[in-house]
């Protein structure tokens, strides 16, 4: 019970900060020549998108909370892989926007594929599987966040998105057009639709 209580304040706190965003980029339009400066947006986009998220996050953690076999465990944490991937890819697919770019007014255009958001979660999923499968990483620990700080093998795992952070980060000041890493594999740039003069639909 302590942990869904941690969840529901996680949710608060992205909430807020997801509102406060909104209602400043809401109120605000930039010159043509900040097309391209979306770094603020961008990292202030996942508080919109982990409340969008947080449904399917809950019910995950509550499923996971019954004692299940390992197998039941590794499909569990599969599926919630999927929906976070099929998320990211059909909002980026039909609009150009998950729900958190959106409320930062920024779009992802000559989109091409989205295939490093792909392989990096082949590659969670796959090393999630393994340390469950094997024992390596312990349900409950996971659920108390513990894991990451007692298991070597698990630290792994959990330093893979912040590995692929610091890549996004480091790509993206060099280049004019702010393109992290990403964006270069993948053909794509990200853009600010509130420009002055210029009408780009949400």
């Amino acid at each position: 019970m302590t942990e869904f209580y941690q969840h529901l304040l996680n949710l608060a706190v992205s909430a807020l900060v997801a509102y406060l965003v909104w209602r400043h980029y809401s109120a605000r339009s930039y010159p043509p020549e900040e097309r391209y400066s979306t770094f603020w947006p961008r990292f202030f986009s996942g508080f919109a998108d982990s409340c969008a998220l947080w449904p399917a996050g809950v019910l995950f953690f509550f499923v996971l909370s019954f004692g299940l076999p390992n197998v039941v465990v590794v499909l569990v944490r599969i599926a919630e892989h999927l929906v976070w991937l099929l998320y990211a890819v059909v909002m980026h697919g039909l609009y150009g926007q998950t729900v958190g770019k959106m409320t930062t007014r920024v779009r992802v255009v000559d989109c091409q594929t989205e295939g490093p958001i792909l392989a990096l979660s082949l590659v969670v999923m796959g090393w999630d599987s393994y340390l469950f499968l094997t024992g390596t990483a312990d349900v409950k620990d996971f659920m108390s966040g513990k894991a990451g700080l007692e298991k070597g093998s698990f630290w792994i795992l959990n330093s893979l998105p912040g590995l692929r952070y610091l890549a996004e980060v480091v790509t993206m000041f060099p280049n004019e057009k702010r393109r992290a890493l990403h964006d270069f594999i993948a053909g794509t740039v990200v853009v600010r639709t509130n420009i002055d003069g210029i009408t780009l639909a949400d």
